[in-house]
């Protein structure tokens, strides 16, 4: 297990888990990206669906550049030969702005 993705702390188990590891807990799996600008670090999460309904990958980071979260997937065609071959790797998907809706006002 990576120490820059220290795993889930389970509170209903009370120990860390692997972030794989099958368990009975349903909390939210949390993972933080620490100081993702820096070059040893991971600055992306990918999340994969596994159950019998298919769905894609999604890739999530941060964009320092526009201050927001960006979603991206890989663009797919299935040509029903059964091989999927990628398209276009990391097309953006979504963008959510870091502190939408936030205002602050000072009252003096």
């Amino acid at each position: 297990m990576s120490d820059l993705l220290p795993g889930h702390f389970c509170a209903i188990c009370d120990r860390r888990r692997n972030l794989l590891e099958a368990h009975e807990c349903t909390d939210p799996i949390r993972a933080d990206l620490m100081y993702p600008r820096l070059p040893d670090r991971p600055n992306t999460v990918i999340v994969s669906l596994w159950d019998v309904r298919a769905a894609d990958d999604l890739k999530i980071r941060y964009d320092f550049d526009r201050d927001g979260w960006v979603i991206s997937m890989d663009l797919t065609h299935d040509d029903n030969s059964g091989i999927i071959k990628t398209v276009k790797e990391d097309q953006e998907v979504a963008f959510i702005p870091a502190w939408k809706g936030l205002t602050f006002r000072f009252i003096i």
